[in-house]
């Protein structure tokens, strides 16, 4: 491939993870309604550890470090607590 062939699948990838982003928001727009209705806290610390082990251990099968990982999904997780609370 060719560099502007990578380029434009890059391009193309990063659309993708953007659109799975914005999905990712309203399932977790949706959670929140439950969690208020429900008068569940919006944090919480056992399903957190949970998560980032495993994203960790997929993150790890393709490659990619665990620390770069973790700081993805602290991000995702900061922003998923905004879009909860704001339910």
């Amino acid at each position: 491939m060719t560099l502007e062939e990578l380029r434009k699948e890059i391009d193309e990838t990063d659309c993708k993870l953007i659109e799975l982003l914005g999905k990712r928001k309203e399932l977790v727009r949706e959670v929140g309604k439950i969690k208020k209705e429900s008068g569940v806290p919006v944090f919480d610390a056992v399903r957190w550890k949970q998560v980032v082990y495993v994203r960790k251990k997929i993150g790890k099968a393709h490659g990619i470090p665990e620390r770069i990982i973790e700081r993805i999904w602290e991000i995702i997780h900061g922003w998923s607590l905004e879009v909860e609370d704001k339910v």
